[in-house]
């Protein structure tokens, strides 16, 4: 079923334009040497970790220190999706080497998985189990904490374009060409579920509490699955590609970039049908590239694609500018575990830290 269409604010709003970062946020810009493109994100407790497109990995720090971003470890690769590893203590790399890496934050690093002549593309880890997914072409491979293989599922239609675990870690989703399939994370016999729907299907979103998936699809629309029952519900109107989605942690709000506002879909109540979604960041003229929920509250953070970066409430639909637009689009946004401190990387090797004057990481 459809919901109201996305209506595009006016832009003639007196407003667009204004650039004035909030008092209530302490903002830090950095940029990694050369401005390559940050290609993964990480906020751990107290220290960043980004990927970048010239092959590197960095470490910066996150508790208000002016120190410049370090780089820890040369990949010899592309390196293409990024993930906080289990238990916090570095990340997992995918590269397009075909390398699953888990590297801690002084750079020393560990070969998880290995397929020649693939690309990793797309990563999750389950914070609770210590699971860790990962795709390589149209293959879907689950490891434990430890790094042994629990599956590997090799058939799918097309190219994985995202992978979410289920609120348990029980289940894995991949979004692909035609909608997604879920899988048991183990049990070499697993019968999987299709969840189908004609289009392309990218980013994917299990929500915390397990009762919908949803994905963004190439056809500019937004698209969920109630669960277990599979009911479908579909949210269009979007100007751009829908390129990040984001749960609040009670699964309550879906934000979703790919329009010139961030918009939150409520999905209290069993649904969204009918109703249409909050809307805050109307003062720029611009489409939001990311979004990111704060994994301890309500709030929301929307980055666009000049470098502006928004922190909206749920609660309210009020919204602080927690950093100018400097023309490069954002590509990675990423909470602190904690939700006191915000980190964002740019396609010109840029990295800003966002942080309330009021919290402390």
């Amino acid at each position: 079923m459809q919901t109201q269409p996305l209506e595009t604010p006016a832009m003639a709003n007196p407003d667009v334009g204004a650039r004035v970062v909030s008092d209530r946020i302490a903002l830090r810009d950095m940029t990694l040497p050369g401005r390559p493109y940050v290609t993964g994100l990480s906020a751990l407790a107290g220290v960043g970790m980004a990927a970048s497109g010239d092959g590197a990995l960095w470490r910066f720090d996150l508790t208000g220190a002016s120190a410049a971003p370090e780089r820890v470890l040369d990949l010899g690769a592309m390196p293409l999706a990024q993930a906080a590893a289990p238990g916090g203590g570095g990340v997992i790399v995918g590269t397009d080497d075909g390398r699953l890496l888990q590297v801690d934050a002084g750079g020393g690093k560990r070969l998880l998985a290995y397929q020649a002549g693939g690309w990793v593309e797309q990563i999750a880890v389950h914070g609770m189990t210590g699971r860790i997914a990962c795709s390589i072409g149209r293959r879907l491979l689950v490891l434990d904490a430890a790094g042994a293989v629990l599956s590997e599922r090799p058939d799918h239609p097309s190219t994985i374009a995202g992978v979410a675990f289920s609120d348990d870690g029980g289940q894995v989703a991949v979004s692909h060409y035609g909608g997604v399939t879920v899988w048991p994370t183990e049990g070499a016999n697993a019968i999987s579920e299709r969840l189908e729907w004609h289009g392309s299907h990218l980013a994917i979103a299990w929500s915390p509490d397990g009762a919908f998936i949803a994905t963004a699809m190439q056809e500019k629309e937004l698209h969920a699955w109630r669960m277990p029952q599979g009911k479908s519900l579909r949210m269009s109107g979007y100007p751009a590609k829908i390129r990040s989605l984001s749960w609040t942690p009670d699964g309550r709000h879906l934000a979703v970039g790919g329009a010139d506002v961030a918009t939150v879909w409520d999905f209290g109540g069993g649904a969204p049908s009918g109703k249409a979604p909050m809307e805050f960041g109307y003062v720029f003229n611009q489409v939001v590239t990311e979004v990111a929920a704060n994994p301890r509250s309500g709030e929301i953070a929307a980055a666009y694609d000049d470098g502006a970066i928004l922190i909206g409430e749920t609660s309210s639909g009020d919204a602080l500018i927690a950093r100018p637009g400097d023309g490069a689009p954002v590509t990675r946004l990423a909470w602190t575990p904690d939700g006191a401190a915000l980190v964002a990387g740019a396609a010109r090797g840029g990295i800003a830290v966002m942080r309330r004057r009021d919290a402390t990481v």
